[in-house]
């Protein structure tokens, strides 16, 4: 595995997934030094955002982005998005 395709499973890794590209990359990864760093980057970046201080969104937020929207054509059809 290169470092690139190990880079691009990185964030599987990070999120817990266990396939076999992701094994891999750990693999890469244990036995890389630039990539090591790289995750260790990753790590404390995603360390810091669940630091952060959330907000939550204005009321009725979604409905006016997507009435905004409604008008622009689309590669594919909305998809409503529930948090």
């Amino acid at each position: 595995m290169t470092c690139e395709e190990a880079r691009a499973s990185m964030h599987f890794h990070l999120d817990g997934d266990e396939h076999l590209h992701v094994e891999r990359a750990r693999v890469h990864t244990a036995g890389c030094m630039h990539c090591e760093r790289h995750v260790r980057a990753l790590i404390e970046v995603e360390q810091e955002l669940k630091r952060l201080k959330r907000y939550a969104a204005p009321s009725g937020l979604t409905e006016r982005i997507l009435q905004s929207v409604q008008g622009i054509p689309q590669k594919r059809p909305l998809a409503r998005v529930t948090m």
